[in-house]
C-alpha cells in the first residue's frame, strides 16, 4: 500500500540516486515508475477484502514534504518526510485492516530508493546520506493512496497497481 510520488519529486530524487549507484557495491535501485511511499505491506492476503475495508475510508487530501536521506540497518536507502498528516492516514488503514496478518512495524514515511545486497565501504554510503540528510527534494499533493501487488519474479520488485482510493478535497 502506498502513494506515488509526484514527478517533481522524481527529478530531485534521480541525482540522488545516481550518486547511490556510483558507490562500490551490489544495489538494486528502485526504478522511478516504482517510488512510492510505503504505508503498509500486507503480504498475501485478499485483495476484494482488503478493497472492501479500504473502500470505507474518508480522509482529506493534504501537502507533504520530502526531505533527508537515510538507511534503514545499512539494507535499504530511503528518503523520508515527517507528516502528522501521513501519519494520521497510516494509521487509520492500518487500524482498518487489522483483521489482516500485516507488518507489526511501527510506521516510518519513507520512499524507498535503494536495497542494498552488499557494501564495499560502509563510508562512502555515509558520505552521500550526510549530504542529503537535510534536504528538501520538494512537496506535493496527496489526493490518493494505491493497493500495490508486490511482484518479485523478476528479481526487482515491480508494483502493479490494484485499486486506487481518492482523498477527499
Amino acid at each position: 500500500m502506498g502513494i506515488p510520488i509526484s514527478q517533481e519529486f522524481k527529478k530531485f530524487i534521480k541525482p540522488v540516486m545516481e550518486e547511490v549507484a556510483e558507490i562500490e557495491g551490489n544495489f538494486s535501485i528502485v526504478s522511478p515508475d516504482n517510488l512510492h511511499f510505503t504505508l503498509m505491506f500486507l503480504g498475501h492476503a485478499d485483495p476484494s477484502a482488503i478493497i472492501k475495508k479500504l473502500a470505507e475510508i474518508s480522509f482529506k487530501a493534504f501537502n507533504i514534504s520530502l526531505k533527508g536521506l537515510g538507511s534503514f540497518d545499512k539494507r535499504i536507502i530511503w528518503a523520508g518526510t515527517v507528516s502528522k498528516e501521513l501519519d494520521s492516514l497510516a494509521n487509520l488503514i492500518r487500524k482498518q485492516l487489522n483483521s489482516f496478518k500485516a507488518d507489526d512495524k511501527p510506521f516510518q514515511s519513507h520512499v524507498t530508493l535503494a536495497r542494498i545486497k552488499s557494501l564495499q565501504n560502509i563510508e562512502d554510503l555515509n558520505i552521500v546520506i550526510k549530504k542529503y540528510e537535510h534536504f528538501k527534494f520538494g512537496e506535493m499533493k496527496v489526493d490518493r493512496f494505491i493497493l500495490y501487488n508486490s511482484d518479485l519474479s523478476s528479481g526487482k520488485p515491480v508494483y502493479v497497481r490494484i485499486k486506487e482510493f481518492k482523498l477527499v478535497d
